[in-house]
């Protein structure tokens, strides 16, 4: 049983999974957001954006888009990675990677 204080009263199950569930849409609509304005910045559309092509401004903007989705989110790696097409973890570590660097420079 997971018990969840807020304030005074306790949430039930339900209450809890409802309420994550909340959380979860919006991070998926934060992450949706993020997609649609790299693909706007690049001037591709979003299914070049998520697509598997290695051609260079489609990756950058890729690149981009999961970098945004990392830092701007609580998701962790495996999370912005079945987002993007169940792309592998350590693809989105590159990309992290990457997009912190372009961020410096």
């Amino acid at each position: 049983m997971i018990r969840v204080s807020w304030g005074e009263g306790a949430l039930s199950r339900q209450e809890a999974d409802r309420a994550l569930a909340c959380v979860s849409e919006n991070v998926r609509d934060v992450v949706a957001r993020i997609v649609n304005e790299e693909a706007a910045r690049a001037g591709i559309s979003v299914a070049l954006l998520m697509g598997r092509s290695r051609t260079r401004p489609y990756a950058h903007a890729r690149m981009r888009a999961m970098g945004r989705a990392y830092e701007e989110t609580m998701m962790s790696l495996p999370e912005v990675g079945r987002y993007f097409d169940n792309r592998a973890h350590t693809s989105v570590l590159h990309a992290v990677q990457w997009y912190r660097a372009q961020v410096k420079s």
